[in-house]
């Protein structure tokens, strides 16, 4: 803007100014892009079935079946999961789980079967499902403290064996075997004391778990994202604003192949890009309807392959992005 308001000014005094000003512009690199990135965004396309894009009408939750490569999305609306194959189109979709409660979020594991977290009258429960979806058994939970029997987890996480209960609310986090047995329990509060001052209206929104078993999450009312590595170590990154790489209403985290840290921002209509060293990268999306074009991007989701889920309301579907690494690293991404 301060560019086109000097052209402005300037534009009866020296025509010849307006030019050169204008070159300039157009050589500036854009202000999205602060930092060089190895990495290259290209856009594929929106999740479908034989009608078009599914149009999700409320916030979805997404798990990746890296063996059968397929992303699977749990819609809360119609409380059911759509199955979708590795060209976005969908293969098969589950019986609603309503008969059973609110089904708040799942995980795929190793085999192909899923964990499926649901909310029910009294309390919670864990029933294991089958590849397709059906449910098998409930996972008895035991051996819980004290400290985390009041727990009302909505997010659940997988971690090679071990599997994680996350009550955003009250930032607890309790880690179980597969097996159900408790294992140990996270306070997050307790360990973000030295980081930052907690207050009631302080929760975790969006967290993913690493390869290393590193916790990252999202604390939207203090700006800030988080990694909690497995021996409690707290690194936090992000700060407030409205340009490139600043929080506004951060959200969804995930964690690609290499490292690096994808996150949404609700507000900014964005998805950010920062490197294992918490430096900003990159960001690509905007608000709008069009091409390039994100409508409050919330959960993001990457597969074996290197594509990144990212879901939208709007009824704008979940977008699909290839992630690859950039042989003439230095340019800006394509962001759709």
């Amino acid at each position: 803007m301060a560019y086109f308001l000097l052209i402005q000014a300037n534009m009866k005094k020296s025509p010849g100014l307006i030019s050169l000003v204008l070159l300039i512009v157009v050589l500036l690199p854009s202000q999205a892009w602060c930092a060089r990135s190895s990495l290259s965004v290209k856009p594929l396309y929106k999740l479908s079935d034989f009608s078009g894009t599914v149009p999700y009408r409320t916030f979805v939750r997404m798990a990746v079946d890296r063996a059968a490569g397929q992303i699977l999305v749990l819609d809360p609306g119609t409380r059911d999961i759509r199955i979708y194959n590795d060209a976005g189109m969908e293969t098969y979709r589950t019986d609603s789980y309503g008969k059973i409660g609110m089904p708040l979020d799942f995980v795929v594991n190793e085999n192909g079967s899923m964990d499926l977290l649901i909310k029910t009258r009294d309390s919670y429960a864990v029933q294991r499902c089958n590849y397709r979806g059906e449910i098998q058994k409930k996972l008895d939970l035991t051996d819980i403290p004290e400290e985390y029997s009041d727990m009302s987890p909505s997010r659940i996480l997988r971690d090679g064996k071990l599997l994680y209960l996350v009550d955003l609310n009250k930032l607890k986090i309790a880690v179980f075997g597969n097996n159900g047995r408790f294992v140990r329990g996270i306070l997050v509060a307790d360990l973000l004391k030295k980081e930052t001052k907690l207050g009631q209206g302080d929760f975790i929104f969006g967290i993913t778990v690493d390869r290393e078993a590193n916790l990252y999450f999202t604390i939207p009312t203090k700006f800030r994202a988080y990694r909690l590595s497995p021996e409690g170590q707290v690194k936090g990154f992000g700060m407030p604003g409205s340009v490139a790489g600043r929080f506004s209403v951060v959200s969804g985290i995930a964690v690609g192949a290499d490292g690096d840290i994808f996150l949404t921002d609700r507000n900014r209509n964005v998805v950010m890009v920062f490197s294992p060293d918490l430096n900003f990268l990159f960001e690509f999306g905007h608000r709008g309807l069009g091409p390039g074009t994100l409508i409050v991007p919330d959960d993001l989701a990457f597969d074996a392959s290197g594509k990144l889920y990212v879901s939208q309301l709007g009824q704008r579907g979940v977008k699909v992005y290839r992630i690859l690494p950039d042989e003439g690293a230095g340019d800006p991404p394509e962001g759709r």
